[in-house]
């Protein structure tokens, strides 16, 4: 619930959904994750007036007491490497996106108790970060999202982060379209799927699709208020 209001853009709630849960579950690494990530994707909602210093020292914040809190969960890590990714900071962000890749399971590392699913979410997180922060390397990014489908192929997220790996990377609106349908097959109750392929048809100028798919993730979720902020558009 509380990723659903960070990605519905209200922002305020799930600081204190998040709030409510970490209280509740204190060394649950992947709570301070997510929380530390509604800060950034508050960034992202309005870069032109949202301060990337205010929300970014908001997240580092977070992001390191989850390190300290759970030191084996790897999210941290890659929230951390995302942030020194969108400053340009690369050796930093190779130095923290290594420290993560350490903590998944490997032959040199079988002491991880990770599931399939948490590993593939994992390698998913580190190839969005690459997209948000617009470093172009499609190697990496592909790689990543290829080893998260042999773990969990079911996991819609990967198929909204490859849709968003195509049309930013490679501008290929077919293959991202391709990945957001499957994302939307998976989970048809989202409104993410829906919402980004109204994106695509924005981006194309075919703006009677656009607004038949952001009248559906209405439908889909009447709160979600990334749809009526596009509908604006």
């Amino acid at each position: 619930e509380a990723i659903r209001l960070t990605r519905s853009e209200r922002f305020i709630d799930a600081t204190k959904a998040f709030k409510n849960l970490i209280r509740n579950n204190p060394s649950d690494g992947d709570i301070y994750y997510y929380f530390g990530d509604n800060y950034l994707q508050n960034y992202f909602s309005d870069t032109a007036t949202i301060s990337f210093r205010e929300m970014a020292d908001s997240a580092t914040a977070i992001f390191q007491k989850g390190v300290q809190m759970e030191p084996s969960n790897p999210l941290n890590y890659v929230g951390l490497g995302e942030i020194a990714l969108i400053q340009k900071q690369s050796a930093e962000a190779q130095k923290l996106y290594g420290k993560a890749t350490s903590l998944l399971p490997s032959k040199t590392n079988k002491t991880s108790t990770l599931t399939p699913e948490k590993h593939a979410a994992v390698l998913v997180r580190m190839a969005s970060g690459y997209i948000k922060a617009g470093i172009n390397d499609t190697a990496q990014v592909f790689a990543w999202l290829r080893a998260a489908e042999k773990l969990n192929n079911k996991d819609y997220d990967l198929y909204i982060v490859r849709g968003d790996a195509y049309i930013f990377l490679l501008n290929d609106g077919s293959r991202a379209i391709q990945n957001y349908n499957m994302a939307q097959y998976l989970n048809p109750k989202s409104p993410m799927a829906r919402l980004r392929i109204g994106q695509l048809w924005m981006r194309a100028r075919n703006y009677k699709d656009a607004l038949n798919d952001y009248y559906e993730v209405i439908k889909i979720d009447s709160t979600f208020a990334p749809a009526y902020k596009e509908l604006g558009f």
